[in-house]
């Protein structure tokens, strides 16, 4: 991970001493006053905690321990979100400086599945994003993933008029033109023909289709992600070695390896297994230190080789560390923990290309779960095969299970009362494909699903589908068979699968597998938990569970050959999934806990007194699906200037888009949705897949969606809201004493968030970690989140106002005005105690936005009244100045009117508690946008740290000149050039002769 210091780049390594030595001079700067009102988590003030002399205690070294995490992060975010790369490729720009990193680092930050990030975490999140990433690499791929293809096609003499396919093997393009129904004997002239298919590089083929008509070729476009037949990114960007020497006598491997053992002094693990398993980000934090220690045991005995001094897993193992370290710190707020949690695991993917130590066999081994669970008997063979994805795997299965049968034809299992097992929609496509011969359904495949993807499914809401289902399913059909008849084949898809499931069914019919009378061949996706929330590797398997006799040798030995074909083993993808399927039991455990909080958001939000919303839940799984319609048949309204405004929404619009996101797929860290395509009982749903939040932040989320959600035609705008609130507080309060009812409303807001938060259990320890006492106090199952409640009130209400630009078009009138004040005043002044990070930002995002608006009036009067409560905000809420927007969005001609104490608190609350580039960068932009006296201002606080604010001299002439800024000594070389810029912008811009 990178920082950057004036022009040069600062590593991570090297954060120690940038905290002490910056050369804009922050760490003799002033500290600002603390604020009367205790702050929580994210708003302490790490400025002015970063430069307090502390002792040499325990508890010293401790704060120590919490401080430097959140400041490196918080530095690392804020140059990500203004510098002109991103984050990863900084980390690229270093990669491809070191000898063979070229490959590496064109791979770093790819993902099968785009997050994208809402604008609104620019300033808190890093960037971690490649040219090849995809919404959903199998179904639809990237511009730049396409148009890297098509770069490697010409190269290698391909026409730029071609209608080639690009897939990822020989079996892929088989299966895609026998799906187009192409004689044998045209099909083999294509795999033949060097000119018809081409290897461009490993795992990337082209198929070349021009001969057989646009309308092949549309078609075989579509089974490209039905045959799972798409090239990995990986593979697209696997730019080849210079053949440069890796080695270098400065590096020493073998201490940074030790370096993250449990047993070491500065041990990352150690403080990540310190997470309690109750907090949120317990499952993640033990998960990333069991991949970190599970990485240690693989590389120890390899060490002593040539990976002693390779410098680039030297790299990758002291990002690895550094990244580690941040986890415990950041454990407070899941976005911010999950963020660096994928910056983790871009350091692992390094890492592990680098030093190359999985085969596959290790894949066999790691994937033994799925085909060989503890009740296997011992004279049942099982064995797993490696395919491209879950499609893959799934659309082979079929073909296999076909072999076994004896015939094509598949059913699906059913149990009385009309209940049948839930079928990916893409599996029924692939069943459109082969035209299968009629056959009685005693000699078909049974094909299921160990656990639906969609709650609902399986025709039967009371009762959803699980892995007792299979059993008796499977057990009827087993029953209906004759003596000569042949062997049962189950076709099972257990993508989504719960602890023990496999164990569990194996064991159910260990007498029918022993006796050869039922064969399993079981798929999944490694696309979904089994990726540990990375969405990073897109792989799958087929398991092949039954009696050694010839026809299951015989499966087994095409399953030999699929595998020896697609070669999935030889991209660097492939050693991070080997890597991630060795954490089963983490798998579960991610599962286990998003299933967790799916059951907190069904029972509180889409359910119980007051709500009908007929939402769809499985108890044991993480899906909730929630109905909704095409009619934009819900109103918000707002007083807006002179003007009523008016606005129709859908009823999923009720979700803030910021918080939880769409993304295709399921199994994230994150909370996302979906829309589903049609479901029994359900015509139109939208699919929400719980993730690893916290209750708190869930809570944020999804209250006060919830609550408009359950009618449609609802109503909302701000006395709604205010109402809302003002009944939230009522209902909390009634056991506070009597005297508080009448006391000023953010008093009100800090006595109920101190009556809810959880004690610690060594309230009188004062040598305990403050990071463990924080993370005790923080964990799920506290009563109320009142505080919670009414965030994801504002929440919404900032949703609705900005969604549309609607700021734009009018300033807020007095009637609404005056709700908008008493709400963000009192949630402002309470502190926000227990409120997470990403629902404060929004919170102040309104109260900035709105002072924005005012400041763009005709009148100076409410310019300034404006501006003045943009100042009384950030100073009681320091992490205002995270979202440089606020100080961005302040005209120049606002600034210089105001008085000097005014001026003085923008600079202090908004500028000075940001890093030392980003307030380099942030001068930039100011003189490149001509705003003389703000770029003054703050260029000043650089020049001379004792100087507070922009005091001399900053009056405008009227009808004059601009009088020349006063030179200051600079105190670093790019606040110097910065000066000389300013000036010949002034200069330009008033006529003065430079």
């Amino acid at each position: 991970m990178k920082l950057t210091s004036g022009h040069s780049p600062l590593s991570l390594s090297r954060l120690r001493d940038a905290l002490h030595s910056n050369n804009d001079a922050e760490s003799s700067r002033r500290a600002p006053q603390r604020p009367e009102v205790d702050h929580h988590g994210l708003s302490q003030r790490l400025e002015q905690l970063k430069h307090l002399e502390l002792g040499k205690g325990r508890l010293s070294e401790e704060i120590r321990k919490e401080i430097a995490p959140h400041w490196s992060f918080y530095s690392a975010t804020h140059q990500d979100g203004l510098m002109d790369q991103p984050y990863c490729e900084m980390r690229r720009k270093e990669l491809r400086g070191l000898p063979g990193g070229q490959a590496l680092a064109d791979q770093y930050g790819i993902h099968f599945a785009l997050r994208k990030l809402h604008p609104m975490d620019m300033p808190h999140q890093l960037r971690i994003e490649n040219a090849a990433d995809s919404k959903y690499l199998r179904d639809e791929p990237s511009h730049g993933f396409h148009a890297h293809c098509m770069k490697l096609f010409r190269e290698q003499g391909g026409s730029a008029g071609a209608q080639v396919l690009f897939v990822n093997s020989r079996l892929g393009a088989e299966q895609i033109m026998h799906g187009l129904k192409l004689p044998p004997p045209v099909i083999a002239m294509h795999l033949n023909s060097p000119r018809l298919f081409k290897e461009l590089q490993p795992g990337v083929h082209a198929l070349d289709l021009t001969g057989l008509g646009p309308m092949q070729g549309n078609w075989a476009a579509r089974f490209l992600p039905v045959f799972g037949a798409r090239p990995s990114g990986y593979s697209v960007r696997n730019s080849k070695d210079t053949g440069a020497s890796r080695q270098s006598t400065s590096v020493n491997n073998e201490a940074l390896l030790n370096s993250l053992k449990s047993d070491s002094k500065d041990s990352p693990t150690l403080r990540l297994h310190g997470v309690p398993k109750e907090h949120a980000t317990g499952p993640l934090s033990h998960t990333a230190a069991d991949l970190i220690e599970s990485l240690v045991k693989t590389l120890e005995p390899r060490i002593k080789g040539d990976l002693q001094q390779d410098v680039l897993l030297a790299d990758g193992l002291k990002n690895l560390h550094h990244v580690a370290s941040m986890l415990p710190a950041l454990s407070h707020d899941s976005r911010l923990f999950n963020n660096a949690y994928s910056a983790l695991m871009e350091e692992l993917q390094l890492c592990l290309s680098a030093s190359q130590p999985y085969t596959l066999k290790d894949f066999k081994r790691a994937a033994m779960p799925l085909s060989q669970p503890p009740s296997l008997p011992r004279d049942v063979m099982g064995e797993s095969f490696l395919m491209t994805s879950g499609m893959g795997a799934l659309s082979l299965g079929h073909q296999i299970a076909a072999d076994l049968s004896g015939n094509d034809l598949v059913v699906n299992a059913k149990l009385p009362g009309n209940r049948e097992t839930p079928c990916y929609y893409e599996v029924s496509q692939y069943r459109t494909i082969p035209n299968p011969p009629k056959s009685s359904d005693r000699m078909a495949t049974l094909f299921a699903t160990l656990n639906a993807s969609m709650p609902g499914d399986g025709n039967n809401h009371a009762k959803h589908w699980n892995v007792d289902d299979v059993i008796a399913a499977t057990r009827q059909n087993l029953q209906g068979r004759g003596l000569r008849d042949k062997p049962l084949t189950l076709l099972l898809d257990a993508t989504v699968e719960k602890r023990d499931d496999m164990d569990k069914l194996v064991g159910a019919f260990s007498k029918e597998l022993s006796k050869g009378k039922l064969r399993i061949v079981v798929c999944k996706s490694y696309q979904k938990y089994a990726n540990l929330g990375s969405a990073k590797v897109m792989a799958g398997a087929v398991g092949l569970i039954g009696k050694e006799d010839k026809a299951t040798l015989a499966a087994a030995e095409r399953l030999l050959d699929s595998e020896a074909d697609i070669n999935w083993m030889q991209g660097n993808d492939a050693q991070l999934m080997v890597h991630l399927l060795k954490q089963h039991d983490h798998e579960m455990n991610l599962i286990d806990r998003a299933s967790e909080n799916a059951r907190f958001c069904k029972d509180n939000f889409f359910s119980g007194e007051g709500r009908q919303m007929d939402a769809l839940h499985d108890k044991h799984l993480p899906f909730i699906a929630v109905p909704i319609g095409f009619q934009a048949n819900n109103h918000f309204s707002a007083q807006l200037g002179d003007v009523q405004y008016s606005n129709n929404y859908y009823n999923s619009e009720n979700l803030p888009s910021a918080l939880v996101r769409m993304r295709d797929g399921f199994g994230y860290n994150e909370t996302s949705l979906g829309n589903i395509p049609m479901t029994p009982g359900m015509p139109t749903a939208l699919r929400i897949t719980v993730g690893q939040e916290s209750q708190a932040e869930l809570t944020e989320r999804f209250y006060m969606p919830s609550l408009l959600m359950h009618t449609t035609g609802s109503d909302w705008n701000p006395k709604r809201a205010h109402d809302e609130v003002m009944k939230l507080i009522s209902d909390a309060r009634q056991d506070l004493p009597a005297s508080l009812k009448n006391a000023p409303l953010s008093e009100q807001l800090r006595a109920i968030a101190a009556k809810e938060q959880p004690r610690s259990h060594n309230p009188e320890d004062l040598s305990t970690s403050p990071t463990l006492r924080r993370q005790e106090n923080e964990q799920n199952g506290k009563p109320g989140f009142t505080l919670n409640k009414v965030a994801s009130v504002m929440v919404h209400l900032e949703e609705m106002l900005r969604v549309g630009e609607r700021f734009a078009r009018a300033r807020p009138g007095d009637i609404d005005r005056e709700h908008f004040n008493s709400l963000v005043d009192a949630l402002v002044d309470s502190g926000m105690p227990g409120i997470s990070s990403a629902s404060r930002a929004l919170i102040l995002q309104l109260q900035s936005s709105l002072c924005s608006v005012d400041m763009q009036s005709d009148d100076p009067a409410r310019q300034q009244q404006a501006l003045e409560r943009l100042v009384h905000v950030a100073t009681r809420m320091p992490e205002l100045a995270r979202n440089t927007n606020a100080l961005m969005r302040l005209p120049d001609n606002v600034f210089i009117d105001a008085p000097d104490a005014v001026q003085d608190g923008v600079v202090d609350s908004l500028f000075r508690p940001l890093p030392g580039n980003t307030k380099e960068k942030m001068i930039e932009l100011f003189i490149n946008n001509e705003e003389i006296y703000k770029a003054n201002a703050c260029l000043r606080s650089l020049e001379d740290p004792g100087h507070y604010g922009s005091r001399h001299p900053t009056a405008v002439l009227v009808d004059g000149p601009a009088p020349k800024p006063v030179e200051q000594p600079a105190q670093s070389l790019q606040a110097t050039l910065l000066r000389e810029k300013l000036n010949q912008t002034r200069d330009a811009r008033y006529g003065f002769d430079t």
